[in-house]
């Protein structure tokens, strides 16, 4: 399968008595899937590879686990068979199995091979005949499994359009719908938007809390709406929001200055725009910024201090912020609120270049959200704390403050 999602046609694609094989396949990325139906004495679990090929490579010993029959009957309202219903497979870790041959057939019957696991069971009936996705499980799978009769029930449309701050519209964004009352995800299938930002999904009536997530890898943040009662087809539209956005300059844009002014500094007499108050050793400041995304939570901050020795420094996160600013110690705290503390390092101990300090590293790996407790569809307002080595800089302080960063969870 190609990175589009396209058959690649190959010579040669089964393994011999031995078990192996030799394909020519193109270069870059692919899936390679092993389909085991054809497989006779024995049942295996098929499997399948993600690969980025650049020359000849050998894949050495492939094993392929023990695979058990699952089987289910899908029904709609009135127990009409539903016919080429898409059965997805997902483990404990939401990543989906290949499981080939995994659509009901006329008479509403799906069975395919499924390896031992904690695994999840999606039934995604066509879109046409507006029946809500079926959701069976975690449930864990240790032999032959049949589900029983899926019953699914009728639904209607959501639909509309999803664009960020900027107004431009969003392909791959992802919508989620959870109960109000009880939190419980609501399944849907074929839920991202489409290359003009647009979606369509099949939900049951009533009241729900709908996310509406970036794609993978975007700085856009997610946009939750509360409370949308559904009674009909109806059209919800979604704006993300900046991901990340800095404040908090030292450039004398804030109400409160810099406590430093060192002599000579013009034009930033205190510290550079988008950067925090001046330093002993980087007048312009201390730059904290965020790459990464939220949804998953691959949020990763890096401070670049211009300096190879850091010292003790962490972040600290706060759920509101004071747009004047206070001052302490050598810089200014834009952050505010309840106040967290996290990620307190060395930048000599977490293997970022001199002059740079990054949380998650490589000896605190936490995720941020998880690290702070930071709640969905909340604003969060992060600092970097450092220390500055000179006493005599400015005053009997030793410590400063980089810029600030917004993050829409």
């Amino acid at each position: 399968i190609d990175a589009g999602g396209n058959n690649i046609d190959l010579v040669g694609d089964s393994s011999n008595a031995l078990g192996n094989f030799n394909l020519a396949v193109p270069l870059g990325p692919i899936e390679l899937r092993f389909d085991t139906t054809t497989v006779v004495g024995q049942t295996l679990a098929p499997k399948a590879l993600g690969l980025n090929l650049a020359t000849n490579t050998s894949l050495g010993n492939i094993t392929l686990a023990q695979g058990y029959l699952l089987s289910a009957i899908v029904r709609g309202p009135g127990a009409v068979p539903v016919n080429n219903c898409d059965l997805d497979v997902h483990d404990s870790t939401g990543a989906k199995l290949y499981t080939p041959g995994d659509n009901t057939n006329a008479s509403g019957f799906v069975d395919t091979i499924i390896p031992a696991g904690n695994l999840t069971f999606e039934f995604g009936p066509p879109f046409a005949l507006h029946l809500v996705t079926g959701l069976v499980g975690p449930q864990t799978v240790a032999g032959p499994t049949n589900l029983g009769t899926i019953n699914l029930i009728a639904g209607v449309v959501l639909s509309g359009t999803v664009r960020d701050y900027l107004n431009a519209t969003v392909s791959g964004a992802d919508i989620d719908l959870s109960n109000s009352a009880t939190a419980v995800k609501v399944a849907t299938t074929d839920d991202n938007t489409g290359a003009g930002g647009t979606y369509q999904v099949i939900v049951p009536t009533g009241t729900f809390t709908v996310r509406f997530s970036p794609p993978t890898g975007s700085p856009l943040g997610s946009d939750f709406q509360y409370n949308v009662a559904i009674n009909g087809n109806m059209a919800l539209n979604g704006v993300l929001p900046q991901g990340h956005a800095t404040f908090c300059y030292g450039d004398g844009s804030l109400a409160t200055p810099c406590p430093c002014v060192p002599p000579n500094t013009v034009p930033n007499p205190s510290g550079a725009s988008g950067q925090g108050c001046a330093n002993s050793f980087n007048l312009n400041g201390a730059k904290l910024r965020a790459g990464g995304s939220t949804a998953p939570d691959t949020i990763e901050f890096t401070a670049d201090v211009a300096n190879a020795y850091v010292g003790f420094s962490f972040l600290i996160k706060g759920n509101a912020q004071d747009p004047n600013g206070v001052a302490a110690a050598d810089g200014v705290r834009c952050a505010d609120g309840q106040l967290i503390r996290f990620g307190a390092h060395s930048a000599a101990t977490n293997g970022a270049p001199n002059g740079s300090w990054t949380y998650p590293n490589a000896v605190q790996s936490t995720p941020v959200s998880v690290a702070t407790a930071q709640s969905p569809g909340q604003a969060a307002y992060y600092q970097y704390f450092y220390r500055n080595t000179a006493a005599s800089f400015c005053n009997s302080a030793t410590t400063n403050w980089s810029n600030a960063v917004q993050v829409n969870w």
